[in-house]
């Protein structure tokens, strides 16, 4: 199956360049660093562009005002839209190691640790 987009989060040279084999003849790769691809990486009609999550870039203003004045309030109170479940760890930094482990196990899911440092003993 070609792959039309890729998103590359990462965006070493080395997984652009992974992202931009994969893709289909007039594909794009999205990458959140600046492409540090060359011409002859990509080829055959396809495109990198890089992504800017800047909500005040004056392209995405009206977009952002709309979604925060308009919509947001009501998508958190339909349940549309859920903040990450918050879990503080006790102990400040001390309790980092415990979380590690917890989440090495596989017992965290859904979930957002939180250290709070200044709670550290």
């Amino acid at each position: 199956m070609p792959i039309a987009s890729v998103f590359d989060s990462i965006s070493l040279p080395t997984t652009q360049k992974i992202g931009v084999e994969l893709l289909a003849p007039g594909g794009t790769i999205g990458t959140v660093l600046s492409p540090g691809l060359t011409p002859s990486d990509v080829s055959s009609g396809k495109k990198a562009v890089h992504i800017l999550g800047a909500p005040r870039a004056p392209h995405n203003i009206e977009l952002v005002d709309s979604l925060y004045h308009d919509h947001l309030e009501g998508w958190l109170e339909r349940g549309v839209l859920r903040p990450n479940n918050v879990e503080v760890l006790p102990g400040g930094l001390e309790g980092v190691q415990a979380g590690f482990d917890r989440l090495e196990k596989g017992d965290i899911s859904m979930s957002k640790l939180v250290v709070r440092p200044q709670e550290t003993a």
